[in-house]
């Protein structure tokens, strides 16, 4: 079965529009959390940028930009990140469940410890994951051909795009049926199972949405950002009306 993406962008429309104070408020914290993650790590994207740089140079800017209260930058952005997105996550949902007169206060980040935690153990497997990844593709770099390193290049790009769109769901389906960090992975696994032609589509056109607000002055994607967030909201629930799995109620699915 397809995804229904201009139904999920009418919706979220309609949902952002009449939510607007909570559009605007998500995407002021969003570029705050983005401010705090580019200062923490500008020293080294700055001193790179100028190129023809020594061994010796790079590794006294690693030692500024690595140290401790840089580190600690990046971690505190890292949980803000969390909080932030997680918090929003059950905010879009209970939108694309078609809640009416939704309120945002503290009292919004007032979710479960265990929810927090799982969105934090997601973010730390995602991160290995990568991690895992680049070690494989740097020893492919160093022990193969040109064509060899070509073709995994071509590979690799598929295979984590194809990972990617698998577990596009994983912050939703925590928020929405309290699982944890591997049963949300497993979850959004298989409610994604057989779509990923249409979900990648979906994906491409929450793209050039989001291209469309940077061409108005940068201005539009303090609106489009979101609206694509609750536009993904949307389109979880749908696969989850297709899948028989749908309700209003938080409730934990087994899997």
């Amino acid at each position: 079965m397809n995804i229904n993406i201009s139904q999920a962008f009418s919706r979220a429309w309609h949902q952002a529009l009449a939510n607007i104070s909570i559009v605007i408020f998500y995407s002021v914290l969003s570029y705050f959390i983005s401010f705090i993650t580019q200062f923490s790590s500008n020293g080294l994207s700055e001193f790179l940028s100028e190129g023809n740089v020594s061994y010796e140079e790079l590794i006294a800017a690693l030692e500024v930009s690595y140290s401790p209260p840089q580190i600690a930058l990046c971690i505190v952005a890292l949980l803000l990140s969390i909080v932030v997105v997680t918090a929003f996550c059950r905010l879009f949902l209970e939108m694309a469940n078609g809640k009416k007169d939704i309120k945002f206060s503290v009292d919004s980040f007032a979710l479960p410890v265990a929810t927090y935690a799982s969105a934090l153990g997601v973010a730390i497997i995602i991160m290995l994951a990568i991690m895992a990844f680049a070690m494989l593709f740097a020893l492919v770099i160093l022990y193969s051909s040109k064509t060899m390193i070509y073709v995994s290049t071509i590979v690799g790009v598929a295979l984590l795009v194809y990972f990617f769109v698998r577990i596009m769901f994983v912050k939703y389906a925590i928020v929405d049926r309290d699982l944890n960090s591997v049963q949300a992975l497993r979850f959004s696994w298989k409610i994604t199972r057989g779509r990923f032609w249409g979900l990648l589509l979906f994906i491409i056109t929450a793209l050039c949405v989001n291209i469309l607000g940077l061409l108005t002055c940068c201005v539009g994607i303090v609106f489009t950002q979101p609206l694509c967030e609750i536009a993904t909201a949307n389109v979880y629930v749908q696969l989850l009306m297709d899948a028989g799995l749908y309700t209003n109620d938080i409730e934990k699915n087994e899997i």
